[in-house]
């Protein structure tokens, strides 16, 4: 389990621009990681979600009466390295 903000995997934070948009330095992290599925909610990482070069999406769920996450949609993807 990888987690890009750093609370369960701390060394993602070696790749977050500090002050700076995130999703660059993701991408980073996850080239060097290689997982081989994402879970992501696509409105934290706008540009991440829309790039199909690595990745393809496999299933996408909208969140209703949602209360507690920070977004409405959580999709899953296979990545392709």
């Amino acid at each position: 389990l990888l987690d890009t903000t750093g609370l369960v995997t701390p060394r993602a934070l070696a790749f977050l621009p500090a002050g700076g948009p995130a999703e660059e330095g993701v991408r980073r992290f996850l080239e060097h990681e290689k997982p081989d599925y994402m879970v992501m909610l696509p409105n934290w990482y706008p540009h991440l979600a829309q790039q199909r070069d690595f990745r393809q999406p496999v299933y996408e769920i909208t969140i209703e009466h949602n209360t507690v996450c920070a977004g409405d949609k959580l999709a899953v993807y296979k990545m392709g390295w």
